[in-house]
């Protein structure tokens, strides 16, 4: 009971630190991209602190109030793209530590298909929600001729892009938002490797202590 009450109080905290985390993103736009990682990466530190149902709970709590105090409703679908992942990441851990070691090949078999599949059910996300959360109902929306051009105004694409994007076959604009979203994938997945192992070792030596 103790335990449970414990990691109620621990979720408590992290939803709360989270909810400041993605409201500041709107504050601190230009910074937008740190503020979404970190919110993500207190998922996987409750999800390494509690369970996973908990974690779950937590992120759905943090999605919820969010969705009711930010203004920029697409950060929140974003923080839980990337909360997902980081939650299945903490799952391998936890897999790893109970059950022996997983090959490396196999781990990032599994972590490439869980984010190319929230890739691209962010992308549909986008393309679907395109009128409802911009307001605009010509040349755009699923059926639209440029349904690649609404990911990049939902995620906030920096105008650059955006408009480098605009005027080219939407075959290319697949192929350069793969290579873009891999490339982060790549640097988001190595950086919360290195922020786990720094949270654990401060996390060992406090209960050395």
């Amino acid at each position: 009971m103790r335990v449970y009450v414990k990691n109620i109080a621990i979720a408590g905290m992290i939803t709360a630190l989270t909810v400041i985390l993605l409201y500041l993103t709107v504050l601190l736009q230009w910074n937008t991209i740190f503020l979404l990682a970190l919110a993500a990466y207190l998922m996987g530190t409750l999800c390494y602190l509690t369970t996973v149902p908990q974690a779950v709970a937590g992120m759905t709590a943090t999605a919820i109030l969010s969705f009711l105090l930010i203004p920029k409703k697409t950060y929140v679908f974003v923080y839980l793209l990337l909360a997902v992942y980081v939650i299945v990441f903490e799952l391998l851990c936890k897999r790893r530590k109970n059950g022996g070691p997983i090959p490396a090949a196999k781990e990032w078999a599994v972590k490439a298909a869980v984010w190319h599949a929230l890739v691209f059910a962010g992308g549909i996300l986008a393309i679907l929600l395109f009128q409802l959360l911009t307001g605009l109902d010509d040349n755009g929306g699923l059926l639209g001729p440029d349904p690649l051009g609404c990911v990049t105004y939902v995620f906030d694409a920096p105008a650059k892009l955006s408009g480098f994007l605009h005027d080219l076959p939407n075959i290319i604009k697949l192929l350069i938002l793969l290579v873009v979203a891999d490339i982060f994938w790549v640097i988001f997945d190595r950086a919360y490797l290195y922020y786990a192992r720094f949270l654990n070792l401060r996390m060992n030596n406090k209960r050395e202590t």
